[in-house]
């Protein structure tokens, strides 16, 4: 609504549905960020508006509970957040994960929810995949770690093909010098192409910051080890989550993008991976 071109239209959703929740409830925000506004500020009210939203999302951030009344009392709000949930993050595909039959047993979440909930992403990768039509050859490769030229003499039925938790002799981490497990490795007829880890972030930690550094001194890792064996490796970071529409996601984004994974494929979302994925097949 906020991208309106029409001021007119902007202005009437702000009075019937800004200082105002949909149920009538007052917005105490509002209200008291406008108390004050005379007809003389009408001409920069959008302005206004836009400013105040930048704040009330702020407070937000730092104070749950208006999140909470917010939700409860805006009808709007439930039906974006259900259709992100439904539409964006797949939730049906993850409820479908759960063992529905346990948690109404125990009336409690299942043991493993957490792990559940920290596998999304590759769960969400498998399923681009497939649709892509990449075949899955993980159960066929019985090593732990693969030398670079390992599907060099094999033959699948699939041109395109991928195996997950696999190591590649030579690549290690520079934290510890332990061979790298890699979350995905993509095969391109018969030639490694891309080495893949994901992750999600639903909120900004010291997580994140962690496997920024890794994955920062991994991509210098599989370079160095490109030029040191003729190899083409490409490193491909794919993260999503609701931390990257934060002011410090994209902030963090913007500084990755420019300075580190430059490259179109080296840090994409899930969607930018299908749409990545599909033009390079096609």
């Amino acid at each position: 609504m906020l991208n309106n071109s029409d001021e007119k239209t902007i202005i009437s959703h702000f009075e019937k549905s800004i200082l105002n929740f949909e149920n009538g409830t007052e917005n105490p925000f509002f209200k008291q960020y406008f108390k004050n506004i005379t007809e003389k500020d009408r001409n920069k009210l959008v302005y206004l508006l836009k400013k105040a939203i930048v704040d009330y999302v702020d407070k937000i951030i730092k104070d749950k509970a208006i999140l909470h009344n917010h939700i409860k009392n805006s009808i709007a709000t439930r039906i974006r957040i259900s259709r992100y949930l439904i539409e964006n993050l797949k939730a049906d595909e993850f409820i479908a994960r759960l063992d529905i039959r346990s948690v109404l047993n125990l009336k409690r979440n299942p043991v493993d929810t957490k792990s559940i909930h920290g596998k999304f992403g590759t769960y969400k990768i498998e399923h681009i995949l497939k649709e892509l039509g990449f075949a899955n050859i993980s159960n066929f490769i019985k090593e732990k770690s693969i030398t670079p030229d390992f599907f060099s003499h094999k033959s699948f039925a699939s041109g395109y093909c991928y195996i997950t938790e696999k190591q590649i002799l030579g690549i290690n981490k520079k934290r510890d010098n332990k061979p790298k497990k890699f979350d995905f490795i993509l095969i391109f007829n018969n030639r490694i192409e891309f080495l893949v880890e994901t992750n999600f972030y639903s909120t900004s930690g010291t997580k994140i910051g962690i496997n920024q550094n890794e994955y920062v001194d991994l991509k210098q890792t599989i370079d160095n080890f490109n030029a040191a064996n003729n190899t083409n490796f490409k490193f491909m970071w794919i993260t999503d989550g609701n931390y990257w529409l934060s002011k410090d996601g994209e902030k963090r984004y913007r500084n990755l993008k420019d300075n580190y994974f430059c490259k179109n494929y080296e840090l994409l979302n899930y969607n930018l991976l299908k749409e990545y994925l599909k033009s390079i097949i096609q």
